[in-house]
């Protein structure tokens, strides 16, 4: 404690505008912004937020706070949200922290159906909150619906940009050097949390397809209606499609050998739990039948499906590389 005391102890702020700075100022409470220790040091600070609400989920990154409820008429449950918001609402006066309410605001998630009802009386010290239909978390854009059209929307719009910069370069630049730039301007906005979008339905995902060929294409100054396919093959580059489908089978893998955090170590069922008699294939996982669409496209559902259907030399892999390895080998040959 007296080391943190020390950190933080003896600091001041002042305002700088146009030339002219005010007085020092003794800093009371917070934390160096831009330090290395700021987002440690404000997660223990707000640590005990959650324990604001026996019914509240909190999820908290830095200074960031998102806050969730379940239940099945929602509707009916204003007052009681209000009630529980006030109560967080005291926490950050208590703990000498403000809300930006202006920031603040609010999402039904669900079928058409029940976002369809309309709540416009959510409020967090006594303001009004706004109701959105999207909403960024990580990252990663949310809709209320759960179709990741915003999402992928913006990873296209992003991507498109910075194949057109390629497209420029394609006659200044020798290939590998095109390559690099799709592995750093392209890839990480297709890799980033497909996981979680990845099982959006083909029509929204098959515009990242047709920016991916684009790129393809440029990469090897290759003629606009030029055949993709051998090209994905020669730059070992995965379709979208294949890519969200490589990491589900990773989040298998891992399951397989628990490397997940402790939350997913009941999350599928061995068939070998569940029938008395010795099965086939001891290692398959039970699938989850579902009557909502969504729910259907969903891991819990598209995990055991997949890795079901998987050749027992990529299960039996010796590592998560050694598995990424050999799932990616498998479906390029299929490109072939």
């Amino acid at each position: 404690m007296e080391w943190f005391k020390n950190y933080l102890n003896g600091r001041k702020q002042f305002v700088s505008y146009n030339s002219c700075e005010s007085e020092l100022k003794n800093i009371s409470c917070g934390v160096p912004q831009g330090s290395i220790l700021g987002p440690l040091l404000i997660i223990l600070y707000v640590n005990d937020l959650i324990n604001t609400s026996n019914i509240l989920d909190f999820i908290m990154f830095a200074d960031d706070t998102t806050i969730l409820y379940s239940h099945e008429n929602i509707a009916n449950q204003t007052n009681l949200i209000n009630n529980e918001l006030e109560e967080v609402s005291n926490w950050f006066k208590a703990n000498k922290l403000s809300v930006n309410v202006s920031k603040t605001n609010y999402m039904l998630i669900g079928t058409k159906h029940m976002t369809a009802i309309n709540i416009t009386d959510v409020k967090l010290d006594d303001t009004t909150l706004e109701r959105v239909q999207h909403t960024k978390f990580l990252g990663v854009i949310i809709d209320e619906c759960l179709t990741w059209k915003n999402h992928i929307d913006c990873v296209a719009k992003t991507i498109a940009r910075n194949i057109g910069i390629m497209n420029k370069l394609k006659h200044f630049v020798p290939e590998h050097i095109l390559f690099n730039l799709y592995c750093t301007m392209v890839m990480p906005y297709l890799n980033y949390g497909i996981l979680v979008w990845g099982n959006s339905c083909q029509t929204y995902l098959n515009k990242l397809i047709k920016l991916q060929k684009w790129a393809v294409r440029t990469i090897s100054n290759s003629h606009y209606r030029s055949h993709t396919r051998p090209l994905f093959v020669n730059y070992n580059i995965l379709t979208v499609d294949d890519i969200y489908t490589l990491e589900l089978g990773v989040f298998m893998y891992k399951y397989s050998i628990s490397n997940l955090p402790k939350a997913f170590n009941n999350f599928f069922t061995k068939r070998s739990d569940i029938h008395e008699y010795k099965t086939r294939h001891v290692n398959d996982l039970n699938l989850t039948k579902n009557k909502k669409a969504f729910s259907d496209r969903g891991i819990r559902t598209n995990g055991p499906r997949l890795w079901n259907s998987l050749k027992s030399t990529i299960k039996m892999s010796k590592s998560v590389n050694q598995f990424r390895n050999k799932f990616k080998e498998f479906h390029i040959s299929r490109y072939n």
